[in-house]
């Protein structure tokens, strides 16, 4: 299987994907994906685990972009190689930036139930496993990071502005009913 980079414009990598079964073109994107905290019983003591931050690469094939075993699929199909705990199933371990620095990070390639077949569905995995090898690095993990980080505080400053704007009312109509 082999994958040709077509373009980069707006921040947004398309690939083309072409293999023994599968010929694609695909819009490869990596975002922040937060794991949940989890905790679990070692023997007789509980061990927390908290929540971390890490890098999830999602390709995403336009209709009529994915032919698999020579059926062409005429929907939105979306596919994606997510962190999990070490703990959890995993087909991957990886050394991945998170939140808290470096850490050994287990991944799965992983399909929505579409009308994919189980052939279909484990080439597509595999083409997500070889985008991850090209695509999820270090980089691009710091990226993903610092775009959600940067979200967050436009978020916050939002409710900032909003809260600011509701006490401004308030005091007004404090003002107002104090003057009556």
């Amino acid at each position: 299987m082999n994958i040709t980079e077509l373009s980069t414009n707006d921040n947004a990598i398309r690939i083309h994907i072409k293999g023994r079964g599968i010929d694609g073109i695909a819009k490869v994107g990596i975002r922040a994906h937060t794991v949940k905290a989890d905790s679990y019983w070692d023997g007789d003591k509980r061990v927390e685990q908290p929540a971390l931050t890490t890098a999830r690469l999602t390709l995403s094939f336009a209709p009529d972009e994915l032919t698999v075993n020579g059926k062409k699929y005429d929907n939105y199909e979306h596919a994606a190689f997510e962190p999990a705990r070490l703990a959890c199933w995993h087909e991957e371990i990886r050394d991945m930036l998170t939140d808290t620095g470096m850490q050994r990070i287990g991944y799965r390639a992983t399909m929505s139930y579409t009308h994919l077949t189980d052939s279909a569905r484990d080439k597509v995995k595999q083409a997500v496993i070889l985008a991850a090898d090209k695509y999820l690095t270090i980089e691009a993990a710091k990226d993903a990071l610092v775009a959600d980080a940067l979200d967050d505080v436009d978020t916050a400053t939002k409710k900032r502005v909003e809260a600011e704007r509701e006490e401004t009312a308030a005091r007004e109509r404090l003002a107002a009913m104090r003057a009556l």
